[in-house]
């Protein structure tokens, strides 16, 4: 004999465990019997019973039992019956979906409950997992659609969308959302990662040009599918800024007329030199701003351009103290603003530049990571800076260590 206590008791119950203690019966916190009870559970013999009763109610009090392991509650959720409504429309769904978010929702500080399982957790829960079983289990759910902002029209909206933008879904999750023929799926599939080149070439086919120019951003675009878009003048500017570049393709990049976009490119570290001495003054401006051209190099291109290519080379991070020094000398204001911004600034010129009281200046130097906590602290007492401030990680790192996070 023994007790199973739930976590409420009513003053019967109460009674009843307390002979049951005088009598040395063995007594378990409803916890800890399911903790024991899940241990010495047969995962298939679970399964195959829910499946053949298709008892809901045995589902949805299995699924609440908190010592199931992750990959055995992922396949009885795929068991629940939605009864065709929404994971939030009734109290049944609704606590079945908050079994879902209190198991995943990994969280290293204190948040509002209210926030904690709200539709905005659920979906970032979807779009932070690295766990393939969570991913394809979730496409079983109804398909919930997310608020999103007008400003934020092409972000993702609803389960399939943020399962299809995230690179850790298996082949055969991608395979299922490919096969829906949705516009709107294809467009984050498109710049996914994980999809295999067959998967590219089917977008390819159907694609408009909004989802071909995602295509032309995902890093592991094959090289057939590069070769189709590098002929397309509206596509070819964005391949060449973004896709990886290795010796074949800057080849076939240097045949066509879009080849300058290849300077903006971050893979083009090998080709640098290369580029440098075709002295084009299309090519030379992109690299002076591309974070990967060396300090060297920069120093090459203003001596060649001098103040011509002033304003896209002061917002290099690369850029030596002494280039810094001749640029703030020249007191261009979009030069100012760049260099304000930039991380490699010197902490005199930010500071000369907070004297300066200007509220432009004040928005570069809010989002300058490298800007003094003491200079952040001044801008915050202007409530136009928030906005910029709350991007600012030295910033935001102090107010999360003032509250002990």
């Amino acid at each position: 004999k023994a007790v199973i206590e739930s976590t409420m008791i009513h003053p019967l119950e109460e009674e009843v465990s307390y002979e049951a203690y005088k009598k040395g019966i063995k007594n378990f916190k409803l916890e800890e019997f399911e903790a024991f009870y899940t241990k010495n559970l047969s995962p298939n013999s679970l399964l195959m019973s829910l499946k053949l009763s298709n008892n809901q109610d045995k589902i949805v009090r299995t699924l609440k039992n908190e010592s199931l392991e992750d990959s055995l509650y992922l396949k009885v959720l795929k068991l629940y019956d939605w009864m065709g409504e929404g994971i939030y429309d009734n109290d049944e769904n609704r606590d079945v979906t908050l079994t879902f978010i209190k198991r995943f929702f990994k969280v290293d500080h204190f948040l509002d409950p209210a926030t904690i399982y709200s539709p905005i957790t659920f979906a970032n829960i979807i779009s932070d997992s690295k766990n393939p079983d969570l991913l394809d289990t979730v496409l079983s759910l109804p398909n919930y659609e997310f608020k999103v902002s007008k400003s934020e029209f092409k972000r993702a909206k609803n389960i399939r969308e943020l399962v299809a933008n995230n690179p850790h879904a298996n082949e055969q999750t991608l395979k299922r959302l490919l096969n829906l023929m949705s516009e709107d799926i294809d467009y984050f599939l498109a710049q996914n990662p994980s999809i295999t080149p067959q998967m590219q070439k089917e977008i390819f086919q159907r694609a408009k040009k909004e989802n071909l120019t995602m295509l032309s951003i995902n890093e592991n675009l094959s090289d057939e599918i590069f070769e189709k878009l590098l002929k397309d003048d509206e596509i070819a500017p964005t391949l060449l800024a973004f896709a990886k570049i290795d010796t074949k393709r800057y080849s076939l990049a240097k045949k066509e007329p879009q080849f300058f976009n290849i300077a903006q490119n971050e893979t083009i570290g090998e080709f640098i030199d290369d580029l440098i001495d075709i002295n084009d003054e299309k090519i030379d401006s992109l690299l002076a701003s591309n974070p990967i051209t060396p300090t060297t190099t920069l120093k090459l291109l203003y001596d060649r351009h001098k103040e011509k290519i002033a304003s896209p080379i002061s917002s290099n991070p690369n850029l030596s103290n002494e280039l810094i020094q001749k640029l703030y000398l020249l007191q261009q204001k979009e030069v100012d603003l760049n260099l304000a911004q930039n991380r490699s600034t010197p902490k005199e010129i930010l500071e000369e530049y907070l004297k300066k009281q200007d509220h432009d200046l004040n928005l570069s130097l809010a989002l300058n990571s490298s800007t003094p906590l003491a200079l952040l602290q001044q801008l915050q007492l202007d409530n136009t800076m928030m906005n910029n401030l709350s991007k600012n990680e030295t910033f935001t790192k102090n107010i999360l260590n003032g509250l002990g996070i």
